[in-house]
């Protein structure tokens, strides 16, 4: 596996989710090492496919608002949900990150997935600029609480975010990077048809690097 490594870049947006993110947000490309491209085993493509949850799930995107510091707790404060980024969240880094997702300007967007069987808020979902190989694209994350998981919430939702940025229209791709060894994201992003271009060394947090996938989706395709 061909892997090059990139530094982080400080003042972006922070994400979410599957990919390292946080207020010393990811890489851009003026960082980077020439990458190399990665080539996708079958076995690996097999067995992205078998990970995908079954059920078809039924979700609505809100704004992410005020009150929903105690969900963000949930998702970035928590070990289990923070496993390949590096640990969870002190209390006051998710404040932080709470000011940030409520003041978001320009492309990008932030939302709380509200599970529509229970009512439920129960992750996150959104997409922000981000300049990678000398163009402007999307990048997209998302996360869902441990006890929802498994019920196709995170790609249900995941895919009402990929339509809003279609409408928006700003900019041709999406990317998305979910670390190496996180199976279930990794097959989101084959299950929404992103395509797996290769695979990238981030740090994130300082002083912690990682191995992430870059998958990348036309949205005008």
């Amino acid at each position: 596996m061909a892997v090059f490594r990139v530094e982080q870049e400080r003042g972006r947006t922070p994400a979410i989710p599957n990919s390292p993110r946080d207020s010393e947000q990811r890489p851009g490309h003026d960082q980077e090492h020439h990458p190399k491209p990665l080539t996708c085993p079958d076995a690996y493509a097999e067995n992205d496919r078998t990970r995908l949850p079954r059920v078809s799930a039924t979700v609505t995107l809100e704004p992410w608002g005020s009150g929903d510091l105690p969900l963000l707790g949930r998702l970035m404060g928590d070990a289990r949900m923070t496993e390949h980024l590096g640990g969870p969240e002190s209390p006051d880094k998710l404040r932080e990150r709470q000011s940030r997702y409520e003041r978001l300007e320009g492309a990008d967007r932030m939302y709380k997935i509200v599970d529509l069987a229970s009512g439920h808020g129960v992750g996150s979902v959104g997409f922000w600029t981000k300049e990678w190989r000398e163009q402007q694209v999307y990048e997209v994350g998302w996360m869902v609480v441990p006890e929802f998981q498994g019920r196709g919430i995170a790609a249900a939702a995941t895919q009402q975010a990929i339509e809003l940025a279609r409408r928006d229209d700003s900019y041709r791709f999406m990317h998305a990077f979910p670390n190496i060894d996180n199976a279930a994201s990794n097959a989101i992003c084959r299950k929404l048809g992103f395509t797996l271009v290769e695979a990238c060394e981030f740090e994130f947090p300082k002083g912690n690097f990682m191995t992430c996938n870059d998958w990348r989706l036309d949205l005008r395709a």
